[in-house]
């Protein structure tokens, strides 16, 4: 597989690059790639798809809302209510 170096890129499109990262829980260099594949009409392709590492590719993703609903749904399981408890 080939390398590229991309030269001389505007700090606006490097933040809003590094966001998409992070936003999705994957590098730099992932979302690069994902939008020049999407750019160039092969998004979806096969290969894209197996080429994919770490546990991610057996699980699914959580966005920032899906974290954030998470952490609000579940924040009372930490509560002790005193009535559930024998006297």
């Amino acid at each position: 597989m080939k390398s590229m170096t991309i030269h001389k890129m505007d700090d606006l499109l490097i933040e809003a690059i590094k966001s998409r990262a992070a936003e999705k829980g994957e590098s730099v260099n992932a979302a690069i790639k994902e939008l020049l594949a999407k750019a160039v009409g092969i998004e979806g392709n096969a290969e894209g798809k197996t080429r994919k590492s770490g546990y991610g590719r057996f699980l699914g993703r959580w966005t920032t809302e899906d974290a954030a609903l998470f952490e609000r749904s579940t924040a009372d399981f930490g509560l002790v209510d005193e009535s559930d408890w024998i006297s």
